[in-house]
């Protein structure tokens, strides 16, 4: 009929009206789609898995150890296996209160879940970007560029050992689309509520100074985008949803921000020197060349050298230069371009620490002096270039006057010609102070950076850029042609610096089970281990030397691979250790001739020298802590150690060490700094006599009583629970050679009783004469209360979010 006819003809436009506005976000799709298949394919299908030193010390075991908990139905508060005991909640990289990351790590090995989770959130970082682009009124194709350069810019790629710097700089884009949305929409209140549910799982995430990071553009832009609307008025509701956005965000993730405080308060970086913590990792100016030249001082294995790699490196290319210029040239009185050539240098400025007078006063600026590694805010200029080289696009893009045209010409040239002739002259510059000028020429570092790959390719986007630029203000290709050969030169470039910062293995190495694990988990426990490994000794070996270079990593058990094989390490590598624990491990691993400058505690900032002790001291401090294998490529011929392994490495038993709970009968009262000395010297024997700071709350003799004998028996051992019984005829001290923590509390037959830090940095408790059981049992302070805190703000934001979404379904936009 003609009634069904014009039905069918009116559902048919409904559905092209749908479909139409869907093809234009059909090439980012395909393009990020193919381009992340050719980063991360085989990680992806499980043919291969991402390596480098973070993952493979941190991140790997931190997500092991969650795993195991996570399947036994409960969080990894607190991990014995971690030197003497780590609060694992509170290291904010374990990502344990992370929804993407529980969820996968519910269904997948914790291996697949950690790649698949840094290949999601690129994927991720790119759809955030183009929605922010396109929110900022560009086009599809500039939208498309700039989340491309942001998603896979130098600073992204660079930093795929660090998952949680990913996983923050990801949620980056969303932000500020829902500030955006405040400001433009004229509803702040559920678009800041919204910012500030994205701010949470970014701190969730694990990496708080992106966040800060994150904060200090929102606000900015915040501001920036009320001028730009001449509206000041509003700058009071700005001011108060910036304090919402960031409120919200706490108080959701009080548990971990509130794990990581208490922590965080008794480390070393509590007591390091401003001066000198903030301004850690820090750019020299000859480094900012790398923002042209990334490898003009090495590869990418330069960890620590010139260039920071593994930290800094904030590549984009060179198009984004390149359409700078005209884009200012263009828009000369364009705000929000302005705003972004004011984060770029806002980023680079702070970036470098050398000869930088910001940083005689960074130290002392609240929230500015919590964080080290300046380097990273590169990542403000990378994502600033971004968001230039789509508005630089799009105003090529758009229609050009001749005249206009020809200016854009010449700029575009001119800029080309300046930044490939700055680049030589100022990598001569730099080795002219280091070389001859006549040594110049031949230098390696030279001859690479600028007639190797870097330097091609300066050159080749330097050239055809240009001409691409040009060619696109003047319509003289296609402007969908220039978009697309400036999207493949933009990719090409960045997968090679991609590529190159990638290092990846044979995840059969997640089930390798080295022959010195093996030998070592055949022991009954519990028990620690020391690694003291040299590589190059360890190389000698052909039990080692035959081995893939990340296989020799684990058959050395280095630090932290304990984990991933059920043993307990001293030697572990964490962001935050505890400062006692960082004492304990110094004094066992630090040779005998050096020395080191330290604090005794974090909350009183005493200074201490630790000196390396003897073996004869040192096998005692080793004993107390329970250290009963070590694993070495070295010979020790000290009384009191047995060679009970030799196999490409050396493992070496202690005869004489502590069990990992014992009880003395005798306690003197030791400050932190007494008792640092006599584990140095050695003077006291500490299976017999403690020292302790605390008073006790019944004397006992500095001396042990004649015959006193003492028992000492594990009827429990788990991370956050230990049940033990003693049994002794006099009253004793019972010493756990645990860290000593907040949040632990011991029981007595039941009774609460206090812990008492003891021999430094462990735990004991006093029993009186007579059987007793003593329980030991982790509770972080305020825990409960923070947990309930969190589970009430995400209940009130989702109620108002559905009320406010509600009434502005009924209500007008205030557009």
């Amino acid at each position: 009929s003609v009634d069904g006819r014009v039905v069918g003809s009116d559902q048919s436009l409904k559905a092209n009206r749908i479909a139409n506005p869907m093809r234009k976000h059909v090439p980012f799709i395909l393009l990020v789609a193919a381009f992340a298949a050719y980063l991360f394919g085989d990680v992806l299908i499980g043919r291969a898995a991402l390596w480098g030193w973070d993952l493979q010390t941190a991140f790997y075991p931190f997500l092991y150890s969650f795993q195991k908990q996570l399947h036994q139905g409960h969080l990894n508060l607190w991990d014995a296996s971690w030197g003497l005991g780590h609060p694992q909640l509170a290291e904010g990289q374990s990502c344990q209160l992370y929804p993407p990351m529980v969820l996968l790590l519910l269904f997948l090995p914790y291996w697949k879940a950690l790649n698949l989770f840094i290949v999601l959130h690129y994927l991720l970082a790119a759809f955030g970007m183009y929605l922010f682009a396109m929110r900022r009124n560009l086009p599809a194709s500039s939208a498309m560029l700039a989340a491309c350069t942001f998603a896979f810019s130098g600073f992204m790629m660079v930093h795929c050992i660090h998952p949680t710097v990913i996983a923050a700089l990801a949620w980056m884009p969303f932000v500020l689309l829902f500030v955006d949305k405040a400001v433009s929409d004229g509803r702040i209140f559920p678009s800041l509520l919204w910012a500030g549910v994205v701010l949470a799982l970014q701190i969730l995430g694990g990496q708080s100074q992106c966040v800060f990071f994150t904060v200090l553009i929102a606000t900015a832009f915040l501001l920036c985008r009320c001028v730009a609307r001449r509206d000041v008025g509003r700058w009071k509701q700005v001011t108060g949803g910036v304090f919402l956005m960031v409120a919200v965000a706490a108080l959701i993730t009080l548990p971990q921000l509130l794990a990581t405080y208490q922590l965080k308060s008794v480390t070393l970086r509590e007591v390091l020197s401003r001066d000198i913590y903030v301004k850690s990792l820090g750019l020299s100016l000859k480094s900012l060349l790398s923002l042209t030249l990334p490898y003009c001082w090495g590869g990418p294995e330069n960890y620590a050298g010139d260039a920071y790699f593994w930290e800094s490196t904030a590549y984009v290319t060179a198009l984004p230069w390149l359409l700078l210029p005209p884009l200012v040239m263009l828009r000369p009185r364009s705000r929000e371009t302005w705003f972004w050539v004011g984060v770029l240098i806002f980023g680079i400025t702070f970036a470098v620490t050398q000869h930088n007078p910001l940083y005689n006063l960074l130290p002392h600026i609240p929230v500015f002096n919590w964080f080290r590694v300046p380097a990273r805010y590169l990542l403000l200029s990378t994502f600033a270039l971004a968001i230039l080289l789509g508005r630089g696009h799009h105003v090529l893009s758009s229609p050009v006057g001749v005249d206009q045209q020809r200016k854009v010409a010449g700029v575009v040239a001119l800029t080309g010609l300046f930044i490939l002739v700055a680049a030589a002259a100022l990598l001569m510059g730099v080795q002219l102070k280091v070389n001859l000028l006549r040594d110049v020429w031949s230098s390696p570092t030279f001859q690479q950076a600028l007639f190797g790959t870097d330097g091609c390719f300066l050159l080749v986007e330097a050239i055809v850029g240009s001409i691409l630029l040009i060619a696109l203000a003047r319509r003289s290709i296609s402007p969908h042609l220039t978009t697309l050969l400036l999207a493949i030169m933009l990719l090409a470039d960045l997968s090679r610096v991609g590529v190159a910062m990638q290092c990846k293995v044979d995840p059969a190495i997640f089930v390798y089970e080295p022959p010195v694990a093996e030998f070592l988990k055949s022991k009954p426990g519990p028990f620690r281990i020391l690694t003291a490994i040299n590589p190059a000794s360890a190389a000698r070996f052909e039990e080692v030397r035959r081995l893939p270079p990340e296989y020799q990593e684990t058959a050395m058990l280095r630090p932290n691979l304990n984990v991933l094989h059920g043993l307990a390490n001293l030697d572990v590598y964490v962001a935050l250790e505890i400062l006692s624990a960082f004492n304990f491990r110094t004094l066992c691993t630090l040779p005998m001739d050096e020395a080191l400058l330290t604090y005794s505690r974090a909350m009183s900032r005493e200074r201490v020298t630790l000196r390396g002790p003897g073996w004869k001291q040192r096998h005692q401090l080793l004993s107390l802590l329970n250290i009963r294998y070590v694993v070495t490529t070295e010979s020790i011929t000290a009384p009191g150690w047995r060679l009970v392994f030799d196999r490409g490495v050396r493992v070496y038993e202690n005869q004489g060490v502590f069990p990992r709970a014992f009880l003395v009968g005798a306690a003197r009262q030791a400050s932190p700094e007494e008792a640092l000395r006599h584990l140095m010297t050695g003077d006291i024997d500490f299976s017999s006599v403690a020292l302790v700071e605390q008073d006790l709350s019944f004397r006992l003799p500095t001396q042990p009583p004649v015959g006193f004998r003492g028992t000492v028996s594990a009827m429990k051992y788990r991370d956050t629970e230990v049940a033990l019984r003693t049994r002794a005829g006099h009253p004793a001290l019972l010493v756990l050679a645990d860290s000593y923590y907040p949040g632990w509390q011991a029981t007595v037959d039941g009774q609460g009783a206090p812990i008492l830090q003891t021999d430094y940095g462990l735990r004991g408790v006093e029993v009186s004469s007579g059987e007793h059981v003593v329980v030991f049992r982790y509770q972080p302070p305020g825990w409960r209360l923070a947990v309930l805190v969190s589970l009430c703000t995400v209940a009130a934001v989702f109620a108002a979010l559905v009320v406010t979404g509600t009434r502005g379904r009924r209500e007008p936009s205030c557009r």
